[in-house]
């Protein structure tokens, strides 16, 4: 059981860092959202620091992660589709408008699956930090949409005519 609990937290925190990495990309990407998506990045990190640190503090006869909810397999699988998304955003003109829907999409599948319900909240540290995360990824869900309208809104203004 150790193994696999070492094995999930690894896929968690690898899980985070590389959506920081993708975000980070897309920071570079789009200078003038530059802000936006370094913030993003930074939180993401700092959330894989915490997922790492709570594994670290636990006691290993006390399981953080319920095996039979959270499966290494789904993890995997997650890590794969985030590899997908960063490869197509390198290969492709990947405009803002995408860069956020593939950010929507993929902090939603983080709720839709209840990844950060799934730790087992045997410690008051393993329940405050899944509120913590549950909270982080709905935080980042709003920042998300609020920037689709302003990016939206902005290319929906008019262009001032040229003047003679």
């Amino acid at each position: 059981m150790e193994l696999n609990q070492k094995r999930i937290t690894s896929l968690l925190v690898k899980q985070e860092l590389m959506i920081s990495e993708l975000y980070c990309f897309f920071s570079q990407k789009f200078n003038g959202y530059n802000l936006f998506w370094k913030d993003l990045a930074n939180e993401k990190t700092q959330h894989a620091k915490l997922i790492k640190k709570l594994y670290l503090e636990s006691e290993t006869n006390s399981p953080l992660f319920d095996e039979e909810k959270i499966k290494v397999e789904t993890l995997e699988s997650s890590l794969k589709n985030i590899a997908k998304i960063h490869q197509k955003a390198k290969a492709r003109d990947f405009h803002m408008l995408g860069a956020l829907a593939y950010s929507f999409i993929y902090e939603c599948s983080l709720i839709e699956k209840k990844i950060y319900s799934r730790l087992n909240g045997l410690t008051e540290k393993a329940i405050h930090l899944e509120k913590f995360l549950s909270q982080e990824t709905k935080h980042h869900l709003l920042l998300i949409q609020q920037m689709r309208q302003e990016v939206n809104a902005d290319r929906q203004e008019p262009k001032p005519e040229a003047t003679r």
